[in-house]
């Protein structure tokens, strides 16, 4: 883009900017990203803000994503994976949708092909690795530092994935939130004392359920959980594969959600009300 239109669009508030001690325009790496990305712009040169180039070779449409990046895991194209997924994000993609769509397609692919033995073990972990270390450079890229809710999570024991609950840590900043994610196999006390225990609560606590062990026992300490946020007025968000096996008390504060694009929508909510909605899918 001409210089004359950055300074315009700066000026009119459009793109972010700080000012030097010279009064230069400076702006910030995450915010030329989230400009590019909402207005849905082509970034011609990645190179010139730190970021490999995007290869056009393995660009593909939205329609073939899946297909390409379950290709590109089941044989450990590492580079190919992430130019395609960094391209879909840099195209406008939410991580929502990115996260419901191909990543989630790709790996339960994967996971129904295990024959327990060596060989499907170590593609499956190897796709996951992948997986992982592409949606953090897309948390960086996102994270704000003008971030409006706090929000704390993760995958409550014995559920052992990593990568639901990072999922839902980096849909929530880039909906504006700053995110704290436990990680896998968090004992619910562990949440408890991270969310009620200390000087200052969350506004949102999220529960990852993709392995539930006794979903009865589950179900009743996650209301009981919901019922000490709700008198602290805190809101409680379960999703995961596994979270239409529980039966969950209705405790208001409390939702369930079957997707990513749901907790993206939570987030929003949050974000422009500045207080927890209670309604849920």
């Amino acid at each position: 883009m001409s210089e004359s239109s950055l300074k315009r669009w700066a000026d009119r508030g459009l793109l972010t900017v700080t000012r030097t001690a010279g009064g230069h325009r400076r702006i910030a790496l995450r915010d030329a990203i989230r400009f590019v990305r909402e207005r849905q712009l082509k970034l011609l040169q990645p190179v010139a803000i730190g970021l490999p180039a995007l290869d056009a070779d393995v660009q593909v449409d939205v329609a073939e994503v899946d297909e390409a990046l379950l290709a590109h895991l089941s044989a450990g194209r590492a580079s190919a994976a992430w130019h395609l997924l960094m391209g879909q994000f840099l195209d406008g993609r939410s991580i929502a949708e990115i996260g419901d769509g191909p990543v989630k397609a790709a790996l339960r692919e994967l996971g129904s092909r295990w024959t327990h033995d060596s060989t499907g073990i170590f593609i499956e972990h190897r796709a996951t690795d992948l997986c992982i270390q592409i949606i953090q450079q897309m948390r960086l890229l996102v994270n704000r530092s003008d971030t409006t809710f706090r929000a704390i999570g993760g995958a409550v024991g014995p559920d052992p994935y990593i990568l639901p609950s990072m999922l839902v840590a980096c849909v929530i900043s880039e909906q504006g939130g700053d995110a704290t994610n436990l990680g896998p196999n968090t004992p619910l006390d562990v949440l408890r004392t991270a969310s009620l225990g200390q000087d200052e609560s969350p506004d949102l606590v999220w529960i990852s359920t993709s392995v539930v062990k006794d979903p009865g026992e589950l179900s009743r300490d996650i209301s009981n959980f919901a019922r000490e946020c709700q008198s602290a007025g805190v809101q409680v968000a379960v999703g995961g594969r596994e979270a239409a096996q529980l039966s969950l008390d209705h405790v208001p504060g409390l939702t369930v959600h079957g997707s990513l694009a749901g907790f993206a929508e939570l987030a929003q909510s949050i974000m422009k009300s500045g207080s927890p909605s209670a309604t849920g899918e």
